[in-house]
């Protein structure tokens, strides 16, 4: 049969910009529909302007400390429109160059509902394809609790703010509440985070999550755990929100209210019901090759659940493009098992693999542990940011399950033992490898070296050097 396209990618966000592109790239015609721009949720309303903001908000931070030096006399002055404008800024020049990304592409926007399994209506128009990818990502949960219907913030709306709130409760000790209760705490505002559970950043280690804690309350930050929402209420001043943990009820005033209590796949209004395609509270069901129970309609990112972030939406992509065009025997598999992620506190804090205790639950007295605190680092020494830590986990023949970083740009050491783990890299090999001194790279080869004098492999080593050692 003769199709309009071989591929229709619904979403345009970076995973879907990457499928479309990779496809096009392999000779194929293809499609791109979204609703009303190219970008998704990562350009618009999370990730880049996130990191713009807490750019700006580390910016006044040190502003700030050079003043309590000595070194700057004049105190910073928010100006929330000049922030706004920028992180507008910002998301625009990115927008242009996603334009230029799908060159060849065909990007048409409107609202795509599905007629059959290859089939698709665009608002009113009928358009064919092959095979589909959906790539519609997430928006945030909405609070479940009374009073919810007063209105909150969302990511989706808080980088629009053009005053800067004089309190702000936070719901959410997550990522994104992590995040931007820092910066707002450090752009002036009085911040508070009520999180449901025991600790912040609960998926991290709990030394990991501490060191969150401790950084975020050294900014002012105020951090209720163990405490739930019973309702939200609204005054002149802003709103109220009462809380209840096993001690007490309490209720909290503050001018604005942002909530950041996970996410939702947007699955609604496409016909997927109609055609059959499995779906689940977390999103599309989908297999290894990210394809669906229908043939032709693959799924990737947020909308497919798993981990809801950027670069995975952008590698499934990558191995969804070719497997929409490959018979199954042929089609590739998507490496899961080693996924890096970083929250952007400061310090950040990046892990991969797998914690120690999951390590010692699949790998037993195998499993060993090297820990070396951030301030090791002489670079880290030399730039006064020497919180935080290295933590690896070692299996056997010390091959990498895991590491934890806290500190200083760990998202971007994170990169090298990344990609170690994925290629089988060992410690050993790390400690081995020349690194560029002084970086903050060197404190993962120190780690790696750290490891090293304690393995098999050096006490083998050690006993024969030691026969070339004169007796006295």
């Amino acid at each position: 049969m003769l199709y309009d396209y071989d591929l229709i990618v619904i979403g345009g966000g970076s995973g879907g910009l990457v499928a479309a592109r990779q496809a096009r790239a392999f000779g194929a015609r293809v499609a791109l529909i979204d609703k009303t721009r190219l970008g998704g949720d990562c350009l618009h309303y999370g990730c880049v302007p996130s990191k713009t903001l807490i750019h700006i908000a580390r910016v006044a931070h040190q502003i700030r400390s050079g003043m309590a030096r000595g070194v700057i006399t004049t105190a910073p002055t928010i100006d929330m429109p000049m922030v706004a404008a920028t992180i507008a800024g910002v998301i625009d020049t990115i927008s242009h160059e996603e334009e230029q990304y799908v060159e060849g592409v065909d990007v048409r926007f409107g609202h795509a509902v599905f007629r059959d399994a290859h089939t698709l209506e665009l608002d009113g128009a009928l358009l064919s394809a092959k095979s589909f990818i959906i790539s519609t990502g997430s928006r945030p949960a909405p609070l479940a609790v009374p009073g919810a219907e007063l209105g909150y913030l969302t990511n989706e709306d808080v980088f629009d703010l053009r005053q800067l709130p004089a309190s702000l409760i936070i719901v959410g000790g997550g990522p994104i509440g992590c995040e931007l209760a820092q910066a707002f705490a450090r752009l002036g505002s009085s911040v508070t985070i009520i999180q449901r559970g025991s600790r912040l950043l609960p998926r991290e280690e709990a030394a990991a999550s501490e060191a969150v804690h401790t950084a975020l309350a050294a900014d002012g930050v105020r951090i209720l755990t163990n405490t739930r929402i019973t309702a939200l209420g609204k005054t002149e001043q802003g709103y109220t929100i009462t809380t209840r943990n096993d001690q007490s009820e309490e209720t909290i005033q503050a001018e604005r209210v942002l909530a950041a209590v996970g996410r939702i796949p947007n699955v609604e209004d496409l016909g997927l019901e109609r055609l059959g395609v499995a779906l689940t509270p977390r999103g599309i069901t989908v297999d290894s090759h990210q394809r669906t129970n229908i043939p032709s309609i693959l799924a990737i990112g947020d909308v497919a659940g798993g981990l809801l972030f950027t670069h995975v939406a952008a590698a499934q992509a990558g191995y969804a493009a070719p497997n929409a065009f490959l018979p199954g025997w042929l089609a590739r598999s998507v490496p899961m098992d080693i996924v890096p992620w970083v929250t952007f506190t400061a310090p950040e804090v990046a892990r991969v693999g797998l914690t120690e205790d999951e390590a010692r639950a699949r790998h037993g007295t195998a499993v060993r542990v090297i820990n070396m605190p951030w301030s090791s680092i002489d670079r880290a020494q030399a730039e006064g940011a020497t919180t935080g830590f290295i933590k690896l986990v070692l299996g056997k023949k010390d091959v990498i399950l895991g590491a934890h970083l806290v500190g200083d740009h760990a998202g971007e050491v994170l990169g090298e033992v990344t990609l170690a783990m994925r290629y089988g890299v060992t410690a050993n090999d790390i400690a081995r490898t020349i690194h560029a001194y002084p970086t903050l790279t060197t404190g993962l080869q120190q780690a790696a070296y750290e490891a090293y004098l304690t393995s098999t492999s050096f006490r083998r080593a050690a006993a024969i050097v030691r026969r070339g050692i004169p007796r006295r």
